[in-house]
């Protein structure tokens, strides 16, 4: 349909947060938030114009149904039921970007921070647990990829430098981020456990 082509609304389930006028543009369409869903909405012509393929005319009720589908099978995949599969979500998304922190987590899933710290509580874990075992992972795959110095490492972790993160490493695997990128594989997988 083009570069120009703009949906006719978006939806979202969240409240208004620091990212709506991002989305905005992205869409080129004012989002609404607090919605009973998240929907992209298509006018009837958009679909129909996507049922022709070439000079060839597809049946547009079954373009309405391929899009169902694939946009099902995007929702399972990435709407995580349990709080803390959607906390690790968040965070994982702001890491790289800017700092995680409790009080935006808690803003993302329309939570009030004592409400996600509660139902975070019931779980047996922390919000600082979840963002440590977050940065462990994505440190563990940046140091294996060897394509960043340690103070890349660092800031796209969110530490403001390469040795407060080298001593964050050193806590959760008992040797330093160099040892660790020194090591074979089969020692790796063991410091990661």
């Amino acid at each position: 349909m083009g570069a120009a082509w703009r949906p006719l609304d978006i939806h979202f389930e969240h409240r208004r947060g620091l990212s709506a006028k991002t989305l905005e543009a992205y869409f080129g369409v004012t989002p609404r938030f607090g919605k009973s869903s998240n929907s992209i909405v298509f006018s009837r012509i958009d679909l129909d114009h996507a049922a022709y393929e070439g000079s060839r005319t597809i049946d547009s009720s079954r373009s309405i149904k391929f899009l169902e589908r694939h946009l099902t099978d995007l929702m399972i995949e990435s709407e995580p039921d349990d709080i803390v599969e959607k906390v690790v979500s968040i965070i994982d998304r702001y890491l790289g970007e800017s700092r995680p922190t409790l009080s935006n987590v808690a803003r993302d899933l329309g939570l009030s921070v004592r409400t996600l710290q509660r139902e975070l509580s019931v779980r047996t874990i922390s919000f600082g647990k979840i963002l440590r075992q977050c940065r462990l992972k994505r440190g563990h795959a940046l140091l294996e990829r060897g394509e960043l110095s340690l103070d890349e490492i660092a800031s796209d972790l969110g530490y403001s430098d390469s040795t407060a993160f080298s001593r964050a490493f050193r806590q959760w695997t008992n040797v330093t981020p160099r040892r660790f990128v020194r090591s074979d594989d089969k020692t790796r997988k063991m410091m990661s456990r």
